[in-house]
């Protein structure tokens, strides 16, 4: 008999058994005649009877008072019931006693399905190979209560549900001592979404870390372009038709042209290149641009378009966003090459703030949706977790530079928006992009129109770049198409010639970012002496500098590097032929 309540019920139930049997035996003793007194010894017999009756019934009723075990028990039982996450008790052979609702959940076991089952089977490398951040198997039970109250998150423990599937977790451990033996009382918390948060943080990092160095090797690069470029035209403009020379000035030219192409996808994905936002209507893009991708597309793929009429407009660069249309229809055409069938869907959806707290930079609020799905070939998680990394590709060498859907992270990601994919091997892969909802119209600045003559001009330029052979490019350009050109090196030279310039200044060319003072702040000091003073800025990308340096993006002409001489000069004058209202 090993509880003590269960002792005295049989001791109790003994002696009323025994009382039973002395009454019925004294009854037939009992006197015949009436008045007949009971004789001495049967007395003495039953009041010994009685005494033992009443010993016998407050034994019994001793036996409902708990032990100090089962109050243990109960306590334990309360603790985890209102413990938020999954919890245990487990005894020196790590057998499961208690648990709780919670930890049934987690495990996918019913409740009653639990006590009796192994510690290691639901933490399968909590005592991997017999040490961990816990110590020994055998000497965690042996150390002092106020040791090993610990808490285990950096190991990597897994916890294994009944399926077989299994989820990271964090175990925290504290003992409780009862009746002499020590009981441990594990507290499990899954962390999946933890660690998913975890990981997507790190993945933005990473994608944020590329492109400021895709961004700052793309600006340097495009100074060198734009020379390359310029002085390739310049010196092709200077030669006759026939001339052997120009086939190899050709060549320059186009090689130029392709590396400055490369360029602008590492800006775009960097988010440093300039967008003109203005008010775009999805279901209008993708007709439009649908025309262009039945020339890239064969003939064994299928377009379908899916489009919601209720389709709120968006605020985007309309050039970038159906370039971004076309990079996700272009990776989709890859991963068919037997063939298969492209959705391009558009709709509305609203991303809460439980979404966003998952992603990255990206606000909660109402979302314009362009979806492309196709029954290509999928991607497994290793591919998905790169997908949008710069010169990453699955493609053949040859076949791809890597940079179509790194391309379309960054213009997502400069509009304000978010980009989501979703594939596994076998089942396609379905591409979301998320849009902010136009609120009003954008102002943006018309691009100088094209025109059948290259003009010309008399007025003062100041030029400023600290990059030499752009600023000689630049200089010798303006003065073959009569303009006067003020030469700076930098911020401080320019501001220094602009106050020892007598004549009036009509146009500002600057460079954004140069040593000493940058563009933007040339173009305020300049603008204070003189207040009509046109201002052009050049730049590889658009850095956020300019805005935060109160000038407004709307009110400024920026002209991206690379660029061709003829560009400058059509924009100098079609600046300079602008209302004073339309220019800063």
């Amino acid at each position: 008999m090993n509880s003590p309540r269960t002792l005295f019920l049989v001791v109790s139930l003994a002696v009323l058994v025994c009382a039973l049997a002395l009454a019925v035996g004294l009854s037939r003793m009992a006197p015949s005649a009436p008045g007949e007194a009971w004789p001495e010894s049967v007395r003495f017999v039953l009041m010994l009877l009685a005494c033992l009756s009443v010993i016998g019934v407050g034994w019994w009723l001793m036996s409902f008072d708990r032990s100090p075990r089962e109050a243990l028990r109960d306590r334990l039982r309360i603790l985890l019931e209102v413990a938020p996450d999954a919890a245990l008790v487990c005894r020196q052979d790590r057998k499961i006693l208690m648990a709780n609702e919670a930890a049934a959940r987690l495990f996918g076991f019913k409740l009653k399905e639990l006590p009796g089952r192994s510690l290691e089977e639901l933490i399968p490398n909590l005592f991997a190979g017999q040490t961990s951040s816990l110590g020994s198997q055998d000497t965690l039970f042996k150390s002092p209560s106020s040791a090993w109250r610990i808490s285990l998150g950096a190991d990597n423990l897994i916890g294994r549900r009944k399926d077989g599937s299994e989820t990271p977790i964090e175990v925290s451990f504290a003992p409780v001592d009862a009746d002499g033996r020590r009981l441990m009382v594990c507290f499990i918390r899954d962390i999946a979404e933890r660690k998913n948060l975890e990981e997507r943080v790190q993945q933005s990092q990473k994608l944020e870390a590329i492109g400021r160095l895709a961004g700052g090797v793309a600006h340097d690069f495009n100074n060198l372009l734009t020379a390359i470029l310029g002085y390739a035209e310049l010196l092709l403009h200077g030669l006759p038709p026939g001339d052997p020379t120009r086939e190899g000035l050709e060549e320059i030219k186009r090689a130029a042209e392709r590396a400055a192409s490369l360029t602008q996808q590492l800006l775009a994905f960097g988010r440093k290149q300039m967008l003109q936002p203005t008010v775009v209507d999805l279901n209008a893009l993708v007709h439009e641009t649908q025309k262009m991708l039945r020339r890239l597309i064969p003939e064994d793929i299928e377009i379908r378009l899916e489009l919601d009429p209720d389709t709120q407009p968006v605020r985007a660069d309309p050039t970038q966003t159906q370039q971004v249309l076309v990079n996700l229809v272009l990776n989709a055409r890859d991963a068919m090459p037997r063939g298969g069938t492209i959705t391009i869907s558009t709709g509305n959806d609203e991303l809460t703030r439980s979404q966003v707290r998952r992603l990255s930079d990206v606000r909660a609020g109402p979302y314009a949706v362009l979806t492309v799905t196709d029954t290509g070939c999928g991607m497994d998680e290793a591919t998905l977790a790169r997908v949008f990394e710069p010169f990453f590709t699955t493609k053949v060498q040859g076949k791809g530079t890597g940079l179509g859907l790194a391309t379309a992270y960054g213009i997502v990601k400069q509009s304000g928006g978010h980009i989501e994919v979703e594939s596994e091997p076998g089942q396609g892969t379905t591409f979301r992009v998320y849009l902010p909802i136009a609120e009003e119209s954008i102002p943006t600045v018309p691009v100088a129109q094209e025109l059948t003559r290259t003009p010309v001009g008399t007025e003062t330029v100041l030029l400023a770049e600290d990059e030499a052979a752009v600023r000689s490019l630049l200089r010798r350009t303006l003065e073959q198409k009569g303009y006067v050109v003020l030469e700076a090196c930098n911020g401080k030279e320019a501001l220094q010639l602009c106050r020892e310039h007598d004549g009036p200044i009509h146009v500002l060319l600057t460079d954004v970012v140069m040593p000493h003072l940058n563009g933007p702040e040339l173009a305020r000091q300049v603008q204070l002496l003189h207040p009509d003073v046109r201002v052009i800025f050049l730049s590889g990308y658009a850095d956020s500098a300019v805005l935060q340096r109160g000038l407004d993006q709307s009110q400024a002409v920026f002209v991206p590097k690379p660029f061709r001489p003829e560009t400058i000069i059509r924009m100098v004058r079609e600046v300079l032929d602008r209302p004073q209202s339309q220019t800063a």
